[in-house]
């Protein structure tokens, strides 16, 4: 059975369909994105895609609830503390904006899921976008850690991070050396020239071994 969203106006709307859902979506809301902006040109003067629910748009690959995700962001971009789980939504609704280009929406959205990823989060979810800074960003995190990973998290790292966090002990013998009178608080150590010296250099390692400059 096929379900109809009605939330749209079919006049102003255009029809996609995803798995056996039927979504009427603003043109103007999709001209936001590149691939689908460049769809509606390539269309133009021909009886349009999209234009009917006899004629959707047809996504493959793309979970319902994964649009519904995205659509939820185009029309309701507000992030608040009540908003809805990171993985089940904002994240799904991220990749859908890489996957077809919706640039401004990844650019409003980045910033929050950057802030709720813990770092074992942060270097899977820059492997999947190609982010750089990230990636090294999440690798400092984890090497500035004092308790080891566990079992389950170095099988979400693979070998190749888990190699890099193994060498922490040489970081953290340098950054948290402190003299035998006093104890350095964190926000001294991370605002100290030793500490921005070591991250700097850290992150240089790390650009080579993992091939990404």
């Amino acid at each position: 059975m096929m379900n109809s969203s009605k939330n749209v106006p079919a006049h102003s709307a255009s029809t996609i369909k995803v798995e056996n859902t039927l979504f009427n979506v603003h043109k103007y809301q999709l001209m936001k994105s590149e691939v689908f902006s460049d769809m509606f040109e390539a269309a133009q003067g021909d009886v349009a895609q999209g234009a009917s629910p006899s004629n959707p748009i047809v996504v493959e690959g793309v979970l319902a609830q994964d649009f519904e995700s995205l659509l939820a962001l185009l029309y309701a971009p507000l992030v608040h503390k009540n908003s809805p789980a990171l993985e089940s939504h904002y994240i799904p609704a991220f990749r859908l904006a890489h996957k077809w280009n919706f640039e401004e929406l990844k650019e409003y959205t980045f910033p929050f899921i950057e802030q709720k990823l813990d770092s074992i989060g942060k270097i899977i979810f820059a492997r999947e976008f190609d982010l750089n800074q990230l990636l090294i960003s999440g690798h400092i995190d984890l090497c500035r850690r004092r308790k080891p990973l566990t079992g389950k998290e170095a099988a979400q790292l693979g070998l190749q991070s888990v190699l890099l966090i193994w060498r922490k002990g040489v970081w953290n013998a340098w950054v948290y050396a402190a003299p035998p009178t006093f104890i350095l608080a964190d926000s001294a150590i991370e605002t100290s020239p030793s500490y921005i010296q070591a991250a700097n250099q850290l992150a240089a390692w790390m650009r080579n071994l993992l091939g990404r400059r």
